[in-house]
């Protein structure tokens, strides 16, 4: 039986659970380069569709992929902004654009990806770009 106490604290977590999730998406969106160029709410358009994807040949520091190394289960990936981000190897994605909004031969972009913002995207021009990049070091 729950008591008014314990029925009280129950409500107090849920309130602080609903309160969190919008603050924790705000914070993965600002570290993936903000809503600019197709942020998580931006113009990715998600499972349901809609809005265009994002034009990837104009990016931001933080969305321009430099590196990514490989070790053990977690791919660190390194953009033009200098920071190096490790993502566990379920949560990464490696995909290609070959459209005209595609990335520039060369120049991968990152994207958050997933409904809670624990994944990403790696979005390459061409598939053989991608052994060229992914480097495997500890």
């Amino acid at each position: 039986m729950v008591t008014n106490n314990g029925l009280v604290r129950l409500l107090i977590v849920v309130v602080l659970i609903l309160l969190l999730i919008p603050l924790l998406m705000m914070s993965v969106m600002m570290l993936f380069g903000g809503n600019s160029g197709g942020g998580m709410m931006g113009s990715m358009g998600g499972m349901m569709g809609g809005g265009r994807d994002p034009n990837l040949k104009k990016l931001e520091p933080g969305q321009q992929v430099k590196a990514i190394t490989h070790c053990r289960d977690t791919y660190r990936v390194t953009t033009a902004d200098g920071k190096t981000r490790p993502i566990w190897e379920r949560n990464l994605r490696f995909r290609t654009d070959s459209s005209q909004d595609g990335p520039e031969k060369g120049a991968p972009a990152i994207t958050p990806a997933g409904m809670m913002g624990d994944r990403a995207a790696v979005i390459f021009a061409a598939p053989e770009e991608m052994e060229k990049m992914i480097e495997s070091r500890c």
